[in-house]
Order: structure tokens, then sequence, then C-alpha cells
């Protein structure tokens, strides 16, 4: 692998939402997953690290280590572009680039689904009722405002969040029958 300075910067730093990434492909066991990212990195700044995007080495980690693949998809061409930068130099074979709809690309096919798209939250309800919530896992990111009427439809969620912001983000399980809401405190 060469040398790309976003991954070393991303492996040498913390991001607000590392915990709730990390739980949630922790469900995994380290099993190889397809994974389907719904929204791409807009800004190579590195304090962007902290919430806008960075999400996708995040997934690139887990499938490098593990194995599967991961599909991310933007309506925005310049975004995916910005996203193919983040990847410089980087071993890419398991990843694919896509301008399209996410709603065209949800299938049965991923194991997990990050919602980081669109801010209509009509959209994350469209999204979620195409996908398996029997079979499938998901994360849905902003889930303060767009899980606002996501989840009067799937009420079935964790959710997490912080103690210090209102920023919030949900998580659905396959066969999961309650909603939780975990507050946690990042430092």
């Amino acid at each position: 692998m060469s040398h790309n300075k976003y991954l070393e910067y991303f492996l040498n730093s913390r991001g607000n939402r590392d915990l709730i990434f990390n739980d949630t492909l922790n469900i995994f066991q380290s099993k190889p997953i397809n994974i389907l990212e719904i929204g791409a990195a807009r800004s190579l700044d590195f304090y962007n690290r902290q919430g806008d995007g960075w999400s996708s080495l995040h997934y690139y980690q887990y499938i490098i280590k593990n194995g599967g693949t991961l599909t991310i998809c933007d309506i925005d061409p310049k975004s995916i572009s910005t996203c193919q930068e983040l990847f410089a130099n980087l071993e890419t074979s398991n990843v694919k680039f896509v301008v399209e709809d996410g709603l065209k690309l949800i299938n049965e096919h991923y194991d997990l689904i990050y919602l980081d798209g669109s801010d209509d939250p009509n959209d994350m309800v469209l999204q979620l009722n195409a996908i398996n919530l029997s079979k499938q896992v998901v994360l849905c990111d902003d889930f303060h405002t767009k899980g606002s009427l996501a989840i009067k439809y799937h009420p079935n969620v964790i959710i997490y969040g912080w103690r210090d912001s209102g920023h919030r983000m949900g998580l659905y399980r396959p066969n999961y029958l309650r909603s939780e809401i975990y507050i946690k405190q990042i430092q």
C-alpha cells in the first residue's frame, strides 16, 4: 500500500463518531461483509475527519482487514471525485465509486448500509422502506433531523448521541424489537 496522507491522519486521530462506527462494524465479528455507503466525502480538509464523509475510511479499514466490498455512491459527481481522492494510492479493487441515487442501489447483496446522503427525512423513509430490516444492518447519520420521520415508520432503532450536542445516529439491527437511546459522552 502506498502512502496516503488522509489514511495516515485518519489512523492517527480520533473522530467524534468512531465509537459508533466501531460498534456497528463489531456486529459482524470480523466476517467479510458487503457495505453500501450512500453519501460521499465532500471535503478533504482534515477538520472534516470529525464529521463529514470520512466514514468511508472506517469501512475501508474493515474490508481490507476482514474481506468484503465497499460501494460508495452519491448523486454529486464532485463528491465522488473528492472521495476518490481520499482513497488516492490505496488498494481499491474492493471499492466501487458510483454516481447514482443510492435508492437505486439498495438490494439484499449488502450486509451493512450507511445512510448519509440526502438531508430530507422523506428520502430516509424511502431508503429504509427499500431495505430488508430483518436481514440488513443500517446505520443512519443525522438521525436527529432525518430520522424524525423514519422513527414513526421504523421505531425499532438504537439511537446513539452525545450529551454535549444534539447530533444523533440511528442503528437498525435485524430482529431488534425495541427502541433504545444511548447517550454517549465522547471525549
